[in-house]
C-alpha cells in the first residue's frame, strides 16, 4: 500500500473507533501496523481498541511499546487505567468527540500517518455511509 491508501485507511480506523465498532478498526490497523511497524499513532489506536475489546494483555504491550520507544504520555494513562482494573468509560454527551462515544484521548489521532509528498497527486478521501 502507498502512504496515501495507508492514510485512508488510519483515518478510516479512526472513524470506526469513534463509533465504537473496535473489532473492525483493530483489524484495519493490524494491516496498517503490518505495512509500517512501529508507527506511533498507529500503535496508540490499537492499545484504544484492544483495551475497548478486552485484550488487556495486548493493550499493555502496546502501551508499553509505546512508552519504551516513543514516552507515549497517554499510553501511560491507559496503562494506569488498565492496571488499576478500569475500563474504558464513554461519555454519550460533551464535546464533539465525546459525543461520539470517543475517549478525549483519542481525539488527535487524525493526523497519524503522512500526507503523500509534496507534488504526488492529491486523492480525495473515499466517504462511507456507517
Amino acid at each position: 500500500m502507498d502512504n496515501a491508501e495507508l492514510h485512508l485507511q488510519y483515518r478510516y480506523a479512526i472513524q470506526l473507533i469513534k463509533g465504537q465498532r473496535y473489532a473492525e478498526a483493530y483489524d484495519v490497523l493490524k494491516v496498517i501496523d503490518a505495512e509500517r511497524p512501529n508507527t506511533k499513532n498507529v500503535l496508540y489506536a490499537l492499545a484504544i481498541a484492544a483495551d475497548a475489546m478486552g485484550l488487556t494483555d495486548e493493550a499493555l504491550e502496546l502501551c508499553d511499546r509505546l512508552i519504551l520507544e516513543f514516552d507515549h504520555d497517554k499510553a501511560k494513562i491507559i496503562r494506569d487505567r488498565i492496571l488499576q482494573g478500569q475500563t474504558i468509560r464513554l461519555k454519550t454527551l460533551g464535546d464533539d468527540t465525546e459525543s461520539l462515544g470517543v475517549p478525549s484521548s483519542i481525539a488527535g489521532l487524525s493526523s497519524g500517518l503522512k500526507t503523500p509528498a509534496v507534488g504526488a497527486p492529491r486523492q480525495e478521501p473515499k466517504t462511507e455511509t456507517l
